[in-house]
C-alpha cells in the first residue's frame, strides 16, 4: 500500500474509533443472575449503588466520565438491594462498592472511597486505579 492509502486508512480507524467510544457508557443491570453469568466469562466493572447515596451519585458520575476510555471493560451499575446473593457473597456492607471481575474471578473491589479520595471522589485516583488493576490485560485502553 501506498503512503496516501495508508494515511486514509489510519483516519478511519481513528474515526470508528471515536464513533464506538462515543456510544460506550456505563449500564444499568436489573438482573442478578445475568450478573452473575456475565462475571464468569467477561471483564467487568460493577458499581454496587443506592441512589439516595450522594458517594454514589459521585460514584456513577465518575464511571460515566471515564468508561468510554476503557472499551475492553463492560461498566455497570447495579442498585444493591437488587442483588442479595452477589452483595453476600462479596460480603458488601457499605456503599458505594466497586467491584472488579475477570473471566470467572473476583479481582478486587473499592469500599466506600478507599483509596480514590476518603471523603470525595477524586476521579484520577479512581482512574489510576482501573488502569493498575487487572482489569486491563496487557496494558490496553491505558486512557492515555
Amino acid at each position: 500500500m501506498d503512503r496516501d492509502a495508508d494515511g486514509v486508512l489510519e483516519e478511519y480507524r481513528k474515526k470508528r474509533l471515536q464513533e464506538l467510544q462515543s456510544q460506550i457508557s456505563v449500564k444499568e443491570i436489573e438482573s442478578e443472575p445475568l450478573l452473575v453469568k456475565k462475571s464468569q466469562k467477561e471483564t467487568l466493572c460493577v458499581h454496587f449503588y443506592n441512589k439516595d447515596f450522594e458517594k454514589c451519585r459521585e460514584m456513577n458520575a465518575a464511571l460515566d466520565l471515564i468508561a468510554k476510555k476503557y472499551p475492553s471493560v463492560e461498566f455497570l451499575r447495579a442498585e444493591a438491594h437488587k442483588f442479595p446473593f452477589v452483595t453476600e457473597k462479596l460480603e458488601i456492607r457499605e456503599l458505594p462498592y466497586l467491584a472488579s471481575f475477570s473471566k470467572g474471578f473476583f479481582i478486587g473491589g473499592i469500599i466506600g472511597l478507599q483509596d480514590i479520595g476518603e471523603t470525595s471522589l477524586d476521579v484520577n485516583l479512581l482512574e489510576q486505579y482501573i488502569r493498575q488493576s487487572d482489569l486491563l490485560e496487557g496494558g490496553r485502553d491505558r486512557g492515555e
